[in-house]
């Protein structure tokens, strides 16, 4: 039974006017609604996830966390290029189908596709170590309950054996 996580980080959440952001998910029947304060490693948020998750049923992981090209700002350390390769210790965790939402202003801007991504290259490193599909903002999103996009994402499709190689593509 595929599954769906949401992860916020705390300082949107104050941002946005505090816990009624998260009240609608908790009667969505919603897999796991986890939460990452400012201090917490990405380490630790990793962790969260994988414990939470069983493996193969986590269909969506929804994050919601400050953003600007290059950086999803979820907990201390964020997601970037120097924190992505971490992630590979959730590939397990995904459905075949899984994928990962970045509800994060801004981390896909200049993207017009996931080859085509001057700040990006981390997005699509995320996609290749999970082995999730990654939809990323490339203009500033609104902290709302119902995870509805703004405008425009790029989509970021992991690479598998026989796919085209790619100039530094995975394995990295």
């Amino acid at each position: 039974m595929s599954k769906v996580m949401y992860f916020y980080d705390e300082r949107v959440v104050r941002d946005a006017g505090g816990m009624k952001l998260i009240k609608p998910i908790e009667t969505e029947g919603a897999y796991k609604a986890l939460y990452a304060l400012e201090s917490t490693t990405i380490d630790s948020i990793i962790d969260m996830i994988y414990y939470h998750a069983t493996a193969g049923e986590l269909s969506t992981l929804r994050i919601l966390a400050h953003g600007r090209p290059g950086k999803c700002q979820l907990g201390k350390d964020g997601i970037s290029e120097l924190t992505v390769d971490r992630f590979q210790r959730l590939k397990d965790r995904f459905a075949g189908d899984g994928k990962i939402e970045l509800h994060s202003c801004l981390v896909a801007q200049f993207c017009t596709s996931g080859l085509q991504c001057t700040l990006g290259g981390w997005l699509q490193k995320l996609a290749d170590y999970t082995g999730a599909t990654v939809i990323a903002a490339q203009i500033k999103q609104q902290a709302d309950s119902k995870w509805v996009w703004e405008g425009m994402t790029t989509t970021f499709k992991p690479w598998k054996p026989g796919d085209d190689v790619r100039v530094g593509a995975y394995p990295y």
